[in-house]
């Protein structure tokens, strides 16, 4: 995310160009301030371009440090120090945002890589699952043909069918069984 991007260099530029360029021209201006101040300026302006936004508000941090050191010293006036505050306050708003989207960026990629990782875990869990039904499934069958027994499988019984005895004994129409044949013959 660069659209404050372009800003923060505009505003750079602007307090380059209002606060710091004339710095060298001004008779109550000492040359060294000027240029220090302006070795500040443009490393500000080269880490925010580079996109190093922390580093940038730290060496606004130390420009804004200089700017107040100079006018303590009497080498930079108060007039010129406020507006060097002012544009400084701008250029770190900007770096700000700047700094807050870029962290919002890796969140959001961060995010979205953790939300891949779910879905696949979440696909590779749905795949475990179908295979551990499969098994079950299959363990299942495997038991139930164990449990049924098969023609070839059934226990034969070695005598054969079973047969009620014969009769003995005096039914009708037989002999007495003394073995005699019947009265008249």
């Amino acid at each position: 995310m660069r659209p404050r991007l372009g800003v923060s260099l505009v505003v750079l530029g602007v307090a380059g160009a209002v606060g710091l360029c004339g710095c060298a021209q001004s008779p109550d201006y000492a040359s060294t301030t000027a240029a220090t101040l302006q070795r500040r300026v443009a490393a500000v302006t080269t880490e925010a371009a580079g996109q190093h936004y922390q580093q940038a508000l730290d060496t606004l941090d130390g420009l804004q440090a200089a700017a107040a050191r100079a006018e303590a010293a009497g080498t930079l006036p108060p007039k010129r120090q406020a507006s060097i505050d002012a544009a400084i306050g701008h250029v770190r708003r900007d770096l700000e945002a700047a700094v807050a989207a870029a962290q919002q960026a890796a969140l959001d990629a961060r995010l979205n890589s953790l939300n891949e990782q779910q879905h696949s875990l979440l696909t590779q869990q749905q795949q475990l699952q179908q295979q551990q039904a499969q098994q079950a499934q299959q363990q299942q069958q495997q038991q139930q043909e164990q449990r049924q027994p098969t023609a070839t499988t059934q226990p034969k019984d070695s005598k054969g069918p079973v047969t009620p005895p014969a009769q003995q004994g005096n039914g009708p129409g037989k002999n007495s069984g003394n073995g005699k044949k019947g009265k008249g013959e």
